[in-house]
């Protein structure tokens, strides 16, 4: 048997969610994913770049010189 990704449930789950503002910019109301989880957008450079070295020390040594999949 071929295991299969469950990608319906990965989709929803990692839907990011919507920041409601007024027309002064501040925020109203942040929207859940069908899991209840909110996700925001943040930028590289509001990232720790501890966790950025720990990501690419997870990844193939290839991983500045490859064009991914």
């Amino acid at each position: 048997m071929i295991w299969q990704s469950p990608r319906a449930a990965l989709a929803q789950r990692f839907i990011p969610s919507k920041i409601i503002c007024d027309r002064d910019g501040v925020v109203l109301r942040i929207t859940a994913n069908p899991m209840g989880e909110r996700f925001l957008p943040v930028a590289l450079e509001e990232m720790s770049p501890h966790l950025l070295k720990a990501l690419v020390a997870s990844e193939d040594r290839r991983f500045w010189s490859h064009s991914g999949v």
